[in-house]
C-alpha cells in the first residue's frame, strides 16, 4: 500500500481488521483516516512554510542586499566623483 510512511501500511491494516472485527463500516474508518492524514500532511507542509523566512533570511542579506545597494548606490558615487552634483 502506498501510503507514504512505513508505519501507515501496518496501521491501515490493523484498522481494517478492527474495522471487520467490529463490525464497522470499514468505508466510514478509511474516510476518518484520510481525514487525519491529509490534516497531518497539511500541518507539516505549514511547519514548513513558516520556518521558511526565518532560513532565507541569511541569505537574503549576504546576497541580494549587497547588489541592491551596489546598483542604487552606482550612480550617485559616479555622479559626486564626476562632479555633475
Amino acid at each position: 500500500m502506498a501510503t507514504g510512511s512505513p508505519r501507515g501500511g501496518a496501521l491501515l491494516r490493523h484498522l481494517i481488521q478492527q474495522s471487520d472485527e467490529l463490525g464497522s463500516s470499514i468505508s466510514d474508518a478509511l474516510r476518518v483516516y484520510s481525514d487525519d492524514m491529509r490534516h497531518k500532511r497539511l500541518s507539516r507542509a505549514e511547519e514548513k512554510a513558516y520556518s521558511l523566512p526565518a532560513k532565507l533570511a541569511i541569505p537574503m542579506m549576504v546576497c541580494i542586499f549587497p547588489v541592491l545597494f551596489v546598483v542604487i548606490l552606482c550612480p550617485v558615487i559616479v555622479r559626486m566623483v564626476t562632479g555633475t552634483w
